[in-house]
């Protein structure tokens, strides 16, 4: 049975077993391709072996789930050492951060050819209309603006990865008892990813130059400069500044303290559920704490506020929790939103580039409200840091390129998802159906949220919930 920790809790679980050989062949093809300067041919070749996962006996969601969620915490490591040690430092890099997606959208799409692995109830099924509009949008844009092909195979990644891994994840959780397995994946890949970041966190820049940090943020496309970590790993706290934040496998502190967050959430329902350790919810707190992301703070800030102001309501109402549940949201977007606004304007600080991405892209959004093409705005894209084109803000970066209703087709599918929430009070209703909301919210001051290592992690947990909520009530 092998050892146990917790409650009931194998330390090394079947499920991780049967994603360990898939997890080791594709994170060997993005070591190899990096270490060889072959980028393009290994994606290739990882194309190759995501349709044999697609065909092979056993290759489940279950499998597919798991097999992401350790991908995307070791794929920077396998550039980092691959490049590192081949000398490569190549902008073709970027194009191995690709894998993890194709892989969940070559289940996605072929499990629509080749059958879903799982049946999933009548009562479970989900539909939005409203990626018909998203779908159309990314067609019809696709050849505007004149952007490099690149960025928007990019833009075409973040703005459907969030569907695909909630559908993905939905429907595996809706075989019994799928959904346990789930969150405490992702509570084992939280707790990795906390235990070696601290360990990371105690090394000197030339242990993270030997694993290839300079190499990753080429890949990421955003250069960094020899004899430092680079900007993001540094943040001000009570006027002391150059406070380190941890970024573990993943090289990134911001991206990283998502990840967490589902880790954190995941451990929490467990622990309440008496299926897991305290122990297990106190490492990851530490470690999300020491991130220091802004995101994954304000995800959970906003979690807690919005289910006070909903059970507030509810009781000054009289009425049950769930007829207030989208009050109390709107409530919360624009009571958090005028705070934050009140520090820009008087404090200024690190939530300046946001606001400027806020007022200068709306500008723009408003002189061309039908979009300006995939690939044309944002971090990711051609533009860069041009905080008129979406810089820093995903919600103005798909404003920018799709336009207005690629940023209503957006919300509303969040919407939707949100409304497969069970319409109860408990506490894991209410924080499944708030937390698609709340992503959308975030993503308005951040533009990493539907990247894949952050949004991944966060719709697998909201799918999760989804299925604790109906099957232990309050949990």
């Amino acid at each position: 049975m092998g050892f146990t920790y917790g409650y009931n809790m194998p330390l090394i679980s079947r499920s991780k077993f049967n994603a360990l050989p898939w997890v080791f062949l594709f994170s060997s093809i993005i070591f190899i391709g990096a270490f060889f300067h072959l980028e393009l041919l290994f994606v290739c070749v990882a194309i190759v072996a995501c349709l044999v996962f697609v065909v092979c006996p056993g290759s489940t969601n279950q499998v597919c789930i798991s097999t992401c969620l350790w991908l995307l915490l070791l794929q920077n490591l396998m550039i980092g050492l691959g490049s590192h040690l081949g000398g490569n430092d190549s902008s073709e890099l970027s194009l191995l951060t690709q894998i993890p997606f194709l892989l969940i959208a070559s289940v996605f799409f072929g499990s629509k050819v080749f059958g879903a692995d799982v049946e999933t109830p009548t009562s479970l099924e989900f539909k939005s209309n409203w990626v018909v509009l998203l779908v159309l949008l990314i067609g019809a844009l696709f050849f505007v603006g004149g952007s490099p092909v690149a960025s928007k195979l990019v833009s075409i990644r973040n703005l459907l990865m969030f569907y695909m891994g909630y559908k993905l994840a939905y429907n595996q959780c809706g075989k019994s008892g799928e959904y346990l397995k789930v969150l405490k994946q992702l509570v084992n890949v939280s707790l990795v990813a906390t235990v070696f970041g601290i360990l990371m966190m105690l090394q000197s820049v030339s242990f993270w130059e030997s694993i290839g940090i300079y190499e990753v943020y080429i890949a990421k496309q955003s250069p960094i400069e020899a004899g430092s970590l680079g900007g993001r790993f540094y943040t001000s706290l009570n006027g002391v500044t150059d406070v380190l934040r941890m970024g573990s496998f993943y090289y990134e502190p911001v991206n990283l303290a998502y990840l967490l967050f589902a880790g954190l959430i995941a451990s929490f329902f467990l622990w309440r559920a008496k299926r897991m350790g305290v122990w297990s919810l106190l490492v990851i707190s530490l470690g999300f704490i020491l991130t220091f992301g802004k995101g994954g703070y304000i995800l959970l800030a906003f979690l807690i506020f919005v289910y006070l102001c909903n059970k507030l309501l509810a009781t000054l109402a009289n009425k049950s929790m769930h007829t207030t549940r989208f009050v109390s949201y709107l409530i919360c977007f624009a009571a958090i939103g005028a705070v934050l606004y009140g520090y820009y304007i008087f404090v200024g600080g690190p939530v300046q580039p946001h606001f400027w991405a806020l007022e200068q892209t709306t500008s723009s959004i408003l002189s061309n409200p039908v979009g300006h093409g995939l690939g044309t705005g944002g971090n990711m894209s051609v533009a860069g840091s041009d905080y008129s084109k979406g810089a820093e803000s995903a919600v103005m970066t798909i404003g920018y390129q799709i336009g207005i209703l690629g940023i209503l087709s957006v919300f509303m599918i969040l919407r939707d998802i949100a409304d497969v929430a069970p319409r109860s009070d408990s506490l894991s209703s209410l924080v499944a159906y708030y937390l698609p909301l709340v992503l959308f919210a975030v993503s308005v001051l951040q533009e990493n949220t539907f990247s894949p290592q952050c949004i991944f992690p966060t719709m697998v947990l909201v799918a999760s919930l989804q299925r604790f909520a109906k099957e232990d009530g309050e949990g």
